[in-house]
């Protein structure tokens, strides 16, 4: 028994002795980027707030209806960390992809309000993207589509993430490197606007917005036109004509005719025309 005692210990110093003899230049640290980045867009979460279910990283915004004194929104997303966090500022790459983007920087949108790091403690941080209110989307509805990059500080080891965070649910799979944000401002011409004729002339959206800015209606407000209780009201558009009339007029006496978005002078019916002569 004492000799087999004696056998065990000695095998166990060996092997304390063979670990021993490997010094740290035998076993390299790991050496790679140790944090990665992705988005991934929470669409519901259960009443403890833990989410249940994802979405694509996308975002729709619509001026339509808002006050015209709003000239400005914002739209935000996170980007996530996978990994350490760190007492300093990590610097990542997000880009936007030409080939998906038809919306213009600085004249659409302006992105100059971020810094685009992970800051020190920080696992996320938040992208805003503020998106300019303008003719243009009163014709079209533009994108802006964002891609992460890998660089010295993030890689981009999380590809894509299921939309389910079930793992038993056949989920789709979304991309969690790319984010796109769409936006608008469209109008339809109401119903009310072609059943009495004579007022505003042809319908155009960039007319229905300066009207409804000056009258402080809404697209709302004309869906339930003529109904008790709501704005827009038979009675009233003689004066919300005149005022239309009188604020384009200023606008072509002051030098600064209004433009329908088809390029030519915007104009109303007959008896509330505007006096452009002087450009033509």
């Amino acid at each position: 028994m004492k000799i087999k005692n004696i056998y065990t210990k000695a095998i166990l110093m060996a092997c304390v002795s063979s670990f021993a003899s490997c010094s740290q230049e035998d076993i390299e640290p790991y050496s790679g980027v140790p944090a990665a980045i992705y988005i991934q867009e929470v669409k519901q979460t259960d009443i403890y707030g833990n989410p249940i279910s994802y979405q694509q990283g996308s975002a729709e915004l619509s001026f339509s209806g808002v006050p015209a004194a709003y000239t400005y929104d914002y739209v935000s997303f996170k980007v996530r960390l996978a990994g350490e966090v760190v007492d300093y500022d990590r610097a990542y790459t997000i880009k936007v992809d030409p080939e998906k983007t038809d919306a213009i920087e600085n004249v659409d949108y302006d992105l100059s309000e971020n810094t685009f790091s992970i800051r020190a403690g920080a696992n996320s941080d938040t992208v805003n993207v503020k998106v300019l209110r303008n003719d243009r989307l009163l014709q079209n509805t533009l994108t802006v589509s964002f891609k992460l990059e890998p660089n010295e500080n993030f890689t981009l080891a999380i590809n894509d993430y299921k939309n389910s965070s079930s793992w038993n649910v056949n989920g789709e799979i979304c991309d969690a490197t790319t984010y796109y944000v769409q936006f608008s401002e469209k109008y339809n011409e109401p119903n009310f606007w072609t059943r009495y004729p004579g007022y505003f002339g042809e319908f155009s959206a960039k007319k229905f917005a300066i009207l409804n800015g000056l009258m402080g209606w809404t697209p709302y407000d004309w869906n339930y036109a003529g109904f008790s209780g709501f704005k827009v009201q038979v009675g009233k558009l003689p004066f919300a004509a005149d005022t239309l009339r009188r604020h384009l007029q200023q606008k072509a006496d002051e030098g600064d005719p209004v433009c329908d978005e088809n390029g030519e002078y915007m104009q109303l019916d007959d008896k509330y025309a505007v006096d452009y002569s002087k450009y033509l």
